[in-house]
């Protein structure tokens, strides 16, 4: 059953109980969810890198800055004591 197939099979299951108020039945359920979890409906979510880092840069900057200088001096030191 294609997509168009099966939209259209609960979209004339819904229109034919729409004057009964009744909830969806097992049946009706499980076919929303295939829908739900099809991808060709639901495109993966997509941020670009520069969204990504304009949202995550000034929260993880203060933890990580600290720690990228202190792995350098770590290896100005090390390059030092080579030297000497």
């Amino acid at each position: 059953m294609t997509i168009n197939e099966l939209v259209s099979h609960l979209y004339n299951l819904l229109m034919s109980d729409r004057d009964i108020a009744r909830p969806p039945s097992k049946e009706m359920k499980d076919q929303i969810g295939v829908l739900y979890y099809t991808k060709e409906l639901n495109a993966p979510y997509y941020f670009s890198p520069s969204f990504t880092f304009g949202v995550y840069l000034p929260i993880l900057s203060p933890m990580i800055f600290p720690i990228l200088l202190s792995i350098g001096n770590f290896i100005k030191l090390k390059i030092k004591a080579k030297k000497a």
